[in-house]
């Protein structure tokens, strides 16, 4: 018998790893890990169906840090049914 990661209530995508995803008004997906919030540019493709995460590269998290993250964001969308493709760009801040 198999079981999943996830559960799905009310918007929300809830892993039995302890995070969750969600979509905001925004066009955002919205990745919460403990005290951690974190919010990554997107766009839902009608046509195709799908969904593009558009990656940053962050001064706060390291690199794996950061995968690990865009991981559990993929996984938790390819559940919800989204076919995703990540589009990634150099920091670009201060």
């Amino acid at each position: 018998m198999s079981t999943s990661e996830f559960t799905f209530s009310q918007g929300v995508v809830t892993s039995v790893n302890g995070f969750t995803i969600r979509r905001d008004i925004g066009g955002r997906v919205i990745y919460r890990d403990g005290g951690q919030e974190i919010r990554i540019n997107s766009e839902f493709l009608a046509s195709p169906h799908g969904i593009i995460l558009y990656g940053k590269k962050s001064q706060r998290l390291s690199d794996l840090q950061q995968r690990g993250i865009l991981s559990n964001v993929v996984r938790a969308l390819e559940y919800m049914g989204y076919p995703v493709e990540l589009q990634e760009s150099e920091y670009d801040g201060p």
